[in-house]
């Protein structure tokens, strides 16, 4: 059956701020969310624009859907010159519009804001973008729009569901009913989970220097809260099992074949934005202009990380890699359907500005800079789940399965996995539990 998942016409509150960043996404920029900084300020969107041989330019975008003023713009503009940042956007909508004279938005230009009002319908997302980029000429596709939309708003759902079960572990929701306890522990292992997204989030952020966030992201890896996943699966660690990343083998199946909505689910996805986190900052220092002279050989941080610097620097498209992985990650869900490859690196290069010839190139990345051994033999990132589909590893299955829905925007019928013409059942079977669960936590009310 056909079906697609459906946003509102008109965007309000949490949707007019997914509309912005969803807009941001797909003008080309490496986009952060929601930030915080010891429960005093939070900057509802982080915009890096990478360059080649350019040091990365940073926007901090405040995202106002409702009622403001012009203190509000002052605020921003003082939470710039707090962090450091010195270019700022102020966006509020068609809804709220106030008449600013153009001597108010000059002054505030020449501060570094400058102020955006845009239409906060979803049909009129063509000339929201143009207001955005402030470009005549900007072309996107819709669908792009919608779908960061939507994986915007699962995580959300998923970062608001581990909030509920670190404060209210019985509180009943929509997503509780789904969700399937693995430990006697669901609330102390959510705890672990928050702390350690929000310092690869928030901590990480605030640090002035990008050597200063590569020793503080592999300084955790250190402590073990790298592979939160093993922690959360603590009380099986008798069964635990190197060739399953540390998890017990049946749990593995349940939670990687079967789909179970558990807690892995989202310690996984955590992980894998610990991973893009440390690709976005090794970028950053590498495009930084004589980073080898300041490079400090800190024990925190693995010997061959400078050797995978090394690797970027000698690549033409390097600087567009964090992009790159996170549309990979979170649009088409770390996974390609090999029948299609040609095509869905073409969508990928279209996407992400890096050549269809560079693509392989950019996938590989993850084996360099985190490699995994089974044994004493390196193990790749990449498995084939069947002849039809390959797919990063230890990845959320809730995030494969937007990937899966964003393939029948693109080549099928919306919302129906059997148009996309998959002729082996098991990895037919797979997608579809895979798509399930994300439409699960997509439209649950929490």
């Amino acid at each position: 059956m056909s079906q697609e998942w459906l946003l509102p016409e008109e965007f309000t509150d949490n949707d007019f701020e997914d509309y912005v960043s969803a807009l941001l996404q797909v003008s080309g920029m490496f986009v952060e969310r929601n930030v915080k900084m010891d429960n005093t300020l939070e900057l509802d969107v982080i915009v890096t624009e990478l360059s080649q041989n350019e040091s990365p330019s940073t926007t901090i975008v405040e995202v106002k859907s409702g009622d403001w003023g012009l203190e509000d713009v002052f605020k921003l503009k003082g939470w710039m010159d707090f962090i450091g940042v010195n270019k700022g956007l102020f966006i509020y909508s068609t809804r709220r519009k106030k008449e600013i004279s153009e001597e108010v938005k000059r002054r505030f230009m020449e501060l570094g804001v400058q102020l955006r009002c845009l239409p906060q319908t979803l049909s009129e997302f063509e000339k929201a973008i143009q207001i955005l980029c402030n470009e005549e000429h900007v072309t996107v596709d819709e669908k792009d729009v919608k779908i960061w939309m939507i994986t915007q708003r699962i995580e959300r759902k998923l970062m608001n569901f581990l909030s509920s079960l670190r404060k209210h572990p019985g509180k009943k929701s929509s997503l509780l009913e789904n969700f399937k306890a693995i430990s006697s522990n669901t609330n102390e292992h959510a705890e672990l989970l928050h702390e350690y997204y929000r310092m690869i989030k928030d901590k990480v952020f605030f640090l002035n220097e990008n050597f200063e966030k590569l020793k503080e992201l592999y300084r955790e890896c250190q402590k073990g809260k790298y592979r939160v996943s093993e922690q959360c699966v603590s009380d099986h660690s008798k069964n635990q099992s190197e060739k399953t990343g540390g998890i017990p083998e049946e749990l593995f199946e349940r939670t990687f074949y079967d789909c179970e909505f558990n807690i892995l689910q989202i310690s996984t996805y955590i992980e894998h934005m610990a991973r893009l986190s440390i690709l976005k900052t090794a970028v950053g220092l590498m495009l930084c202009k004589n980073w080898k002279d300041s490079y400090e050989d800190d024990e925190s941080i693995p010997k061959s990380f400078y050797g995978g610097l090394c690797t970027l620097e000698n690549e033409s498209y390097s600087f567009l890699y964090p992009v790159f992985w996170q549309w990979f990650l979170l649009v088409f869900g770390g996974f390609i359907l090999r029948d299609r490859e040609n095509e869905e690196f073409e969508i990928l290069s279209k996407k992400t500005k890096v050549p269809v010839e560079e693509i392989r190139k950019a996938l590989e990345v993850y084996d360099r800079f985190f490699p995994k051994f089974y044994g004493s033999e390196p193990k790749p990132w990449f498995v084939d789940l069947s002849n039809e589909l390959k797919l990063v590893s230890l990845f959320s299955c809730v995030f494969q399965g937007v990937g899966v829905y964003y393939r029948t925007l693109l080549y099928g019928k919306p919302g129906d996995v059997k148009s996309l013409g998959i002729s082996d059942r098991r990895t037919l079977d797979y997608l579809e539990k895979c798509y399930h669960l994300a439409e699960t936590v997509f439209n649950s009310k929490d």
